[in-house]
């Protein structure tokens, strides 16, 4: 039966599209009428510039990219990568609450299917993808989750569903990533792009900073008093480029600027070398941008876990120097009326904010609730979901602030060990494979991508940070090219592709 579905039926849906759109060229009763439809649908929608000219085009354009994407899963991969950079810019456009986001899942799906279809026509061995630890701690963690569905504290099945749902999308988009990178070139072609995708937007939100927000961003700012005041916070209006939110960016700006400044110290090629400093620079300067304090520990980590594992190489000495010494000059540079300088050294001199004061009271006031809840509240119980979801809630509008808050509180303290397992397991991969690996190349891709994943990991203390795209698809994208590395550096690939 699994024969037959990836093999004749998409062979039987490939030869009736050939015959109807590419042989006939229209020229048969169903062309006909989808010619005539088409016209008429042109026509009615295209009179005037509105929402629904923009959507019925985006459906007409969603419709032959996801063609495409069936066709070609790499290109897919990319696309779906770039789609969940840009997904925001609709709602802010039209000043509305847009669901584009589910599209992701959509791409992700028929990404799923094109790349098991690959897999089943190259009889692609998958046996390294299904006995790596990774996949089975992200197995127990689907299986845990289902067990969530019948948690008794959970009002409503609602929130777990959207839960559960993105859950499956970004195993599946585990999955597509293992399958279409099948070569070291395509895993390096791959990063490239990342790097230059998140540049994009790094550039874009500086330029929010020093030319200005567009016309359309601050009517969409300004629409909603709620969120200027998230914003716009000690005279500063928080930058947030093309992505969701100003914490967002900032996270995933500190994490490429890390990932930049590893590859910049340990490549050999100058030419590559000073575009990756240049890179650095504009990241961190985005980062300061977004004011998310959380990135200034994120950094801090990254740095400290890349001179704990290089402690023996020279450069590293250097790069530590460099560090402490650019932390003393940001310590003690006068900040006058700067608001940039001013939250940056707030988290260096360990100011306490009632910010600060707030959470450690909260937290404090939900122990009891934690510890007689093992298994948690619920799926999307706590914070904004909570009141969305399941109003009424014990938990329903208290502020996790925290990735690991968030989940000791839903999924309880059961939940937050499998979790810090399967962290432990990713961080294991990608230490044991540097130190095993014996190509420079694979060896500085595997530091590049531990000590990024590692400053996640430890920004889920302050906020939630992993769970947001597009960092979620490169965290998952970044854990099947750990599994496809073993594989290069075991056939020994990379000096060949």
């Amino acid at each position: 039966m699994g024969n037959f579905f990836t093999s004749s039926f998409f062979a039987s849906v490939s030869e009736w599209i050939k015959y109807h759109f590419y042989q006939k060229k229209f020229s048969t009763i169903l062309g006909l009428f989808l010619l005539v439809a088409w016209g008429i649908s042109i026509a009615y929608f295209t009179h005037e510039i509105n929402p629904h000219t923009i959507v019925f085009l985006l459906v007409i354009t969603g419709v032959i990219i996801l063609r495409i994407c069936l066709r070609y899963p790499l290109f897919g991969l990319y696309f779906t990568s770039v789609f969940s950079s840009f997904f925001a810019l609709p709602g802010r456009f039209f000043s509305i609450q847009s669901p584009v986001g589910i599209l992701v899942e959509v791409f992700t799906a028929v990404l799923w299917l094109a790349a098991l279809r690959k897999s089943a026509q190259y009889r692609t061995n998958n046996y390294s993808f299904w006995s790596s630890q990774a996949t089975a701690m992200l197995i127990i963690l689907m299986l845990y989750y289902l067990l969530e569905f019948f948690n008794p504290a959970m009002n409503n099945k609602v929130g777990w569903f959207f839960f559960f749902r993105k859950q499956i999308s970004y195993l599946l988009f585990y999955f597509i990533a293992f399958s279409v990178l099948s070569s070291y070139r395509k895993v390096k072609l791959f990063l490239t792009f990342w790097l230059a995708l998140t540049l994009v937007i790094a550039v874009y939100g500086i330029k929010q900073q020093w030319i200005g927000l567009a016309a359309f961003e601050k009517s969409w700012l300004l629409s909603d008093p709620v969120l200027m005041k998230l914003y716009f916070q000690a005279g500063f209006l928080r930058k947030f480029s093309f992505i969701t939110d100003p914490a967002s960016f900032g996270v995933l700006c500190s994490c490429f600027g890390l990932f930049s400044l590893v590859l910049a110290v340990r490549t050999q090629k100058l030419k590559v070398k000073y575009l990756l400093y240049l890179s650095v620079v504009i990241f961190f300067v985005a980062t300061a941008y977004s004011g998310t304090r959380t990135c200034i520990i994120m950094i801090g980590a990254g740095l400290v876990s890349y001179c704990i594992m290089t402690i023996n190489e020279k450069r590293t000495y250097l790069l530590f120097s460099l560090a402490t010494l650019a932390l003393a000059l940001l310590l003690v540079m006068p900040s006058g009326d700067s608001p940039v300088l001013n939250r940056l050294q707030s988290v260096l001199k360990g100011s306490k904010e009632a910010s600060v004061s707030v959470r450690n009271t909260n937290r404090h006031m939900i122990q009891p609730y934690i510890r007689s809840h093992p298994f948690g509240g619920g799926i999307n119980t706590s914070g904004i979901e909570g009141q969305l979801y399941n109003a009424g809630h014990t938990l329903a509008g208290f502020p996790p602030d925290s990735g690991y808050m968030k989940i000791l509180l839903e999924q309880g303290w059961i939940g937050l060990a499998i979790h810090l397992l399967f962290y432990f397991i990713i961080l294991k991969d990608g230490i044991n494979g540097f130190y095993n690996a014996r190509m420079p190349a694979i060896k500085n891709i595997f530091i590049a991508l531990t000590v990024s994943l590692f400053a996640l990991i430890v920004g889920q203390y302050a906020q939630i940070s992993i769970s947001q795209y597009p960092v979620i698809l490169f965290y998952y994208a970044a854990l099947a090219v750990f599994i496809k590395l073993n594989d290069f550096e075991s056939k020994n690939q990379s000096e060949v592709e």
